[in-house]
């Protein structure tokens, strides 16, 4: 298991800070990855990532965070949307989302910057508003 260390954001949710959370193991302390919320876009709509060591992957650390940080995103009653973007190639972070809850929006062009282009990403969405 892990443990999640970072700056407590329930009271600066409306103040589009970046929130993000390190994650640890717990037994040995070493930084597994990180997992973070940030507001993208002016509808409201938020972007869940994680990222995760490769010699850490597999062992359930980004599912665990995902659902942790998802949490207490619909506990601030501030967030109605939370989307989760990803390259259409990444199907390890597609499982993240899934088993997160998300449900599957579509594709969308030119929503990832990597290596000096644009890539059409992935979208699945968490909906608070309901």
């Amino acid at each position: 298991a892990y443990e999640m260390c970072g700056r407590d954001w329930s009271s600066d949710v409306c103040s589009s800070d970046l929130f993000h959370y390190f994650l640890f193991e717990r037994l040995t302390g070493d930084l597994v990855g990180c997992c973070g919320l940030s507001e993208v876009e002016p509808s409201g709509a938020w972007n869940l990532g994680y990222w995760v060591r490769k010699q850490s992957e597999g062992r359930g650390y980004a599912s665990e965070a995902a659902h942790a940080v998802l949490a207490r995103a619909r506990q601030t009653g501030a967030i109605a949307k939370v989307e989760i973007r990803m390259l259409m190639s990444n199907d390890a972070s597609q499982r993240i989302a899934i088993k997160s809850g998300g449900r599957y929006e579509g594709v969308r062009d030119d929503v990832i910057q990597l290596q000096g282009r644009n890539w059409p990403a992935l979208i699945y969405v968490h909906d608070f508003s309901t």
